[in-house]
């Protein structure tokens, strides 16, 4: 159904599986063909309670995805990260909780003396940012989160590690550590209040 986001892969006896994945991250970047703009995703997958990060490129906007949507993916059996876009589920809308505290918001930020904590939420996706320059803190974490009546809890998924050599670039890592943890927020009047250090996010 999509072979025009990738060229399939797999070699004819070569061994598969199925999983599902979610897209966390969207660009648009320069085309390959002399007009019109592409559009990169980036999603991760889980395959025996292992994180993998992967992208792929879409040149038609019928075919662009939204952050939060969900994924078929097929992977080969020999190596997890050689995999294959079967379906995408176009799953996602513009997030709004049904619960009765609503977050009308999407970002929430604490201002700190020499840096600043946000927390980004969109659709079932988060973006949390940390950096302190006195501390040498840069962290970038993203994931999903889930909303369960006043509290939002996040599982983060994908680290951005900041490249400190002359490029500046973000390498990305995926979290498969079960001690990285990352604190709960409390929703309170329609601002966020981080769990761990009573911090309040507005």
């Amino acid at each position: 159904m999509l072979n025009n986001f990738q060229i399939p892969k797999f070699f004819p006896f070569e061994k598969t599986e199925k999983t599902k994945g979610v897209i966390y991250q969207t660009d648009l970047v320069r085309p390959n063909l002399p007009f019109g703009v592409d559009q990169m995703s980036y999603f991760v997958y889980e395959i025996n309670d292992s994180i993998f990060i992967s992208k792929f490129r879409s040149s038609k906007k019928n075919e662009y995805t939204k952050v939060g949507d969900s994924l078929l993916i097929e992977y080969s059996l020999d190596r997890f990260e050689k995999v294959k876009i079967l379906k995408n589920y176009n799953n996602t809308f513009n997030w709004l909780p049904t619960q009765k505290n609503r977050l009308i918001k999407s970002s929430f930020q604490h201002i700190l003396k020499n840096g600043y904590k946000e927390l980004k939420l969109e659709e079932n996706i988060f973006t949390f940012y940390h950096f302190e320059n006195n501390k040498n803190i840069n962290l970038k974490v993203s994931g999903t989160f889930e909303q369960r009546n006043d509290s939002i809890i996040l599982t983060p998924l994908v680290n951005f590690i900041y490249d400190k050599t002359k490029y500046k670039r973000e390498r990305l890592e995926p979290i498969n550590d079960n001690d990285f943890d990352i604190s709960k927020f409390l929703i309170v009047d329609k601002v966020l209040v981080e769990i761990d250090t009573e911090l309040i996010f507005k």
